[in-house]
């Protein structure tokens, strides 16, 4: 919509860098969505950005 405040497009790795807090901080990722976008999108970004595995999860 127009009025969109927030992200946009496709999951990547400025996005990640954007929207998640920093590592220092180890947060919990927690996804949903289609598998192909977790598969390809999500997890590899998450991890090029140096996210641990064992801090995300999908639902």
């Amino acid at each position: 919509p127009e009025a969109w405040d927030y992200g946009q497009g496709f999951v990547n790795e400025e996005m990640i860098r954007d929207h998640l807090p920093p590592l220092e901080e180890e947060p919990l990722v927690l996804m949903c969505g289609p598998p192909p976008m977790i598969q390809y999108a999500c997890l590899p970004n998450l991890d090029h950005v140096g996210h641990p595995t064992e801090r995300c999860f999908v639902f």
